[in-house]
C-alpha cells in the first residue's frame, strides 16, 4: 500500500484550505481595474547571419540527416587542424549552389580568424 503523507492526506481531504483572505487576494490581482495596454509587436529584423545566405538549426539538421553536408563537428575539427587554436563559432552559409562552415577561431596570441570549410567534404578551403 502506498505512503501518503499526512500533509498530503490532510490537503485530499480538504482540511487544508485557504483562507478567504488570501482567495479574495488573488482574485483581484487577477483582475486588472486598468484596461491592458497591448503595444504593437516589435519588427524583428533579419539577422547578419541569415541576411548572408546561413542556413538556421533546423535547416542544418536536415541537410546533416540527408548527409548533403557534414556534421558542423566535422567542420570544427578541420578549421582547428588548418588554425591552431579554439572554434568560437561556426555557422553554415550558402556559397552559390554550395554549402560553405564560416567558423571562427580564436587563436592562442588572441587573433581571430576564419576559416571557410567545404559543407559537402569538411575539408577546409584553400586562402
Amino acid at each position: 500500500m502506498p505512503r501518503i503523507s499526512l500533509l498530503r492526506a490532510l490537503m485530499i481531504a480538504g482540511a487544508l484550505q485557504a483562507p478567504a483572505s488570501v482567495c479574495a487576494f488573488a482574485e483581484a490581482e487577477l483582475r486588472p481595474e486598468q484596461p491592458v495596454r497591448v503595444e504593437e509587436p516589435t519588427r524583428i529584423e533579419e539577422s547578419p547571419a541569415a541576411a548572408a545566405g546561413c542556413v538556421n538549426d533546423r535547416d542544418l539538421r536536415h541537410l546533416v540527416e540527408s548527409r548533403t553536408v557534414v556534421p558542423p563537428i566535422t567542420a570544427i575539427r578541420a578549421a582547428r587542424s588548418a588554425v591552431a587554436g579554439d572554434a568560437v563559432s561556426a555557422r553554415l552559409c550558402r556559397n552559390g549552389d554550395d554549402f560553405e562552415y564560416r567558423v571562427t577561431v580564436l587563436t592562442k596570441d588572441g587573433r581571430i580568424i576564419r576559416v571557410g570549410v567545404d559543407g559537402r567534404t569538411g575539408r577546409p578551403a584553400e586562402r
